[in-house]
């Protein structure tokens, strides 16, 4: 029997109201709102659409790093309980702390102590963080605060491999490179106090065992080395030396055994206008390598008639050799 037209009307307009139907479904399926987070199993790490939502941080590392004032005392009180296993986001900030600007709760030299305090804490780290060598090149290079780069050369020498330092070393041969390159471009800085801590350095890895894994990095200390002496007496003789390199590279010199600065250190021991501490290094070269016949009598003179420099000439004098006994 045929459907009449009642009939057909109706099975035409459920056919339609079925597939708009199907349609929505299928489009509800495909777009999803552009603001919807996904669900990750590590409720610490967002991985939503919030650009701004950020691993949250330990209380130490908050009070030791935050711009907030909560005084010297405080960020050292974190700094002392700070982990010796810290990774991911608390690294990180500890690391981006090195060299940033002094906050207001703590006064120059205050800060100055607590970012070597963090330097050393980093270097204390049971696993060597990766990031240490590049933080302190960029303290070195960047900051333009003598202060600050001094800390980062003394650091430089101790992480890159001198020994009786916590026995933990960059060991990465690119970083170690890194390391080098720096120290040597201090080493040449006769104007600046780091370049005798720089000098320092590179004798301690003429001298002694360096933790250097890669031959190329052996290769490039080798042809460093042996311009090292020239550096260390140009540093020497030169008065236009910063005065805490010059004293450095005396007593590299003495430690070397270059006795091409006998000249220079006599003229200087002898210079009552010369600066004090000067005038102490070149008389302990003196000690070290001068001569009874040339040396002996002016030791004898200053150690009897100069309060300020007998103690430092009492001791040259017994190491060239005079057994006689010398007055006060």
């Amino acid at each position: 029997m045929r459907p009449n037209r009642k009939t057909s009307l109706l099975l035409i307009l459920a056919s339609l109201i079925l597939g708009v139907g199907a349609l929505l479904w299928l489009s509800g399926r495909t777009a999803q709102p552009e603001n919807q987070v996904t669900v990750v199993e590590d409720p610490t790490v967002f991985q939503g659409s919030d650009p701004d939502f950020e691993e949250p941080l330990s209380e130490d590392v908050q009070v030791l790093t935050g711009r907030e004032s909560v005084g010297f005392n405080a960020r050292m009180d974190a700094l002392r309980s700070l982990s010796r296993n810290l990774e991911g986001r608390d690294l990180q900030v500890v690391l981006d702390f090195i060299g940033v600007n002094k906050t207001k709760d703590c006064s120059p030299g205050q800060w100055y102590g607590l970012q070597d305090s963090v330097l050393t804490a980093l270097r204390r780290q049971n696993r060597p963080p990766e990031g240490l060598t590049p933080a302190l090149v960029a303290l070195y290079r960047e900051s333009g605060n003598v202060t600050l780069q001094d800390y980062a050369v003394q650091h430089m020498r101790s992480w890159y491999g001198d020994r009786g330092s916590f026995d933990k070393h960059e060991k990465d041969p690119v970083r170690q490179r890194l390391l080098l390159d720096a120290l040597i471009d201090a080493g040449g800085r006769r104007d600046q106090s780091y370049c005798g801590t720089a000098l320092m350095a590179l004798h301690s890895f003429d001298t002694s065992p360096v933790l250097a894994t890669d031959e190329l990095v052996k290769e490039q200390m080798a042809d460093h080395l042996v311009n090292l002496d020239s550096r260390i007496l140009e540093a020497a003789r030169e008065s236009d030396t910063q005065k805490l390199c010059r004293i450095s590279a005396l007593q590299l010199c003495a430690m070397r055994g270059i006795r091409e600065i006998l000249p220079v250190a006599r003229v200087l021991a002898s210079d009552d206008a010369a600066d004090i501490n000067l005038r102490i290094s070149a008389i302990a070269v003196l000690g070290k390598m001068g001569s009874l016949t040339e040396d002996a009598a002016f030791l004898r003179r200053v150690q009897q008639r100069n309060r300020r420099l007998s103690f430092a000439a009492g001791p040259a004098l017994e190491r060239l050799g005079n057994t006689e006994p010398h007055g006060g």
